[in-house]
């Protein structure tokens, strides 16, 4: 049984049918930037990493913080894992900060990837360092997508993922699906 305290993801399922739709049952791989307690993690292993060989790799220090409550020990990577246990042999978890799982995940595993969610720390730098990481992991016409486009609990442009999302959309070539709470593109 699913255990969650929170839900930031379920409105989005509507969108994310339509941009992953075509993945379904089809042996898929994926990173996951930001996998908190895992309730998008469910959903994507439900409902687009269905295939038995599918892998889809979680990136997250499982410690809260930021605007989430910091978390101490291993409640909140148990509390995911709880979550996940009946797809755990399609996850594999790199438990660490994004800029140094990124390098590994791609040096080790070098997956050429069907879809990036990017949704670790909300300041600009950190969400355009995730990307930038992230990008030449993935496939052409892969999907990645951005979370919090119009988070603006921080006041400050500089640690809202807007001004970050934005000058990646203007540097990197892709078609924008949707641009709304969350941002979508397809590489080209």
């Amino acid at each position: 049984m699913s255990e969650f305290t929170a839900d930031y993801f379920s409105q989005h399922i509507p969108n994310w049918e339509q941009w992953l739709g075509h993945l379904r049952g089809g042996l898929v791989s994926g990173v996951e930037i930001g996998s908190y307690e895992g309730r998008s993690t469910l959903w994507l292993m439900e409902n687009i990493f269905t295939h038995a060989e599918s892998r889809l790799f979680c990136v997250d220090t499982w410690q809260g913080g930021g605007e989430l409550p910091a978390v101490e020990g291993d409640a909140l990577m148990n509390r995911f894992r709880g979550n996940l246990a009946a797809h755990a042999k399609r996850l594999r978890c790199c438990r660490g900060k994004s800029v140094d799982e990124l390098p590994v995940l791609r040096a080790l595993h070098a997956p050429k990837l069907d879809f990036i969610y990017v949704d670790g720390a909300h300041a600009a730098p950190d969400v355009l360092t995730d990307a930038v990481m992230a990008w030449p992991m993935l496939k052409p016409d892969g999907v990645l997508i951005f979370d919090d486009y119009a988070w603006k609990l921080n006041p400050l442009p500089v640690m809202q993922p807007c001004m970050a999302i934005d000058a990646f959309l203007s540097c990197f070539p892709c078609t924008v699906l949707h641009k709304g709470y969350q941002v979508a593109v397809r590489k080209i």
